[in-house]
């Protein structure tokens, strides 16, 4: 406690080298935390994009517009008392970059 005591009472000042070095740490730091704020708004602009455009296909396929292109599910159910074989018409629905694709059923 004497010590505490003692320095806060002393005199002796802080050197030019320690206050300009202590600046250019904060200085620094500040220059980090903006760099930081910067590519997080960058990574966020990105990721908006994305996400419309997955919403986008997603509402495509949802709604199957566009020309469907006809296609087979082929399904077996292996109940021990009953198992299954079969197979269903659909139709295949893709949106229009090519990249998510859905089924339904065929009318047909």
């Amino acid at each position: 406690m004497r010590r505490l005591t003692a320095k806060i009472r002393s005199r002796k000042g802080e050197t030019l080298i320690e206050i300009l070095v202590s600046i250019l740490i904060v200085a620094l730091s500040a220059l980090l935390v903006a760099a930081m704020f910067g590519a997080a708004g960058r990574i966020n602009i990105t990721i908006r994009d994305l996400d419309e455009q997955f919403y986008q296909s997603v509402t495509e396929v949802e709604s199957q517009q566009g020309t469907p292109s006809k296609g087979v599910v082929e399904y077996e159910i292996t109940d021990e008392d009953d198992p299954q074989k079969g197979s269903i018409d659909v139709d295949i629905f893709t949106d229009s970059n090519g990249t998510f694709t859905g089924y339904s059923q065929s009318d047909d």
